[in-house]
């Protein structure tokens, strides 16, 4: 099960990027090691190695794009309170998502949960729960209604 929003580790994408550390936030210094992490907290499924170096590093060559996918995961884990928290197997990467809390993936299971489609035109209701995932003043916009629970 996912951590709660007052857990120790959050990453929030609805709005403004933003890692936390408690209620701190966590500075990833460069922003492909940052980019690679929102990536991660994005995807349901570990991503293949393959995978990653195509997205981030389409102009190298195989062999480049792996260093670099090695040194960027080395990076990113040294900038995390812990380095467990990057899960690898076989040839795959992902994130411990029983230790960290992602806004977009509460998202997705809320409007499953739902039955919602939030791409619906014409549907500008959302679940009070999941407005209140959104981090920016497009949350404004949005009517948000509360379905109990």
């Amino acid at each position: 099960m996912n951590m709660q929003q007052g857990s120790a580790l959050r990453i929030l994408l609805l709005g403004p990027p933003a890692v936390y550390l408690d209620e701190e936030p966590l500075i990833i210094p460069r922003r492909k090691i940052r980019a690679l992490l929102f990536y991660l907290a994005c995807q349901s499924v570990p991503v293949e190695r393959s995978h990653l170096v195509d997205v981030f590093w389409a102009t190298e060559d195989e062999a480049e794009g792996r260093r670099n996918l090695r040194e960027a995961l080395t990076k990113l884990r040294s900038a995390l309170p812990d380095p467990s928290l990057i899960i690898t197997s076989n040839d795959q990467i992902g994130l411990d998502f029983s230790r960290i809390f992602v806004d977009v993936r509460e998202f997705r299971q809320l409007t499953r949960v739902t039955g919602i489609n939030p791409r619906a035109v014409g549907n500008p209701v959302l679940p009070y729960q999941v407005c209140l995932l959104y981090t920016s003043d497009a949350a404004d916009d949005l009517l948000c209604v509360d379905l109990g629970g």
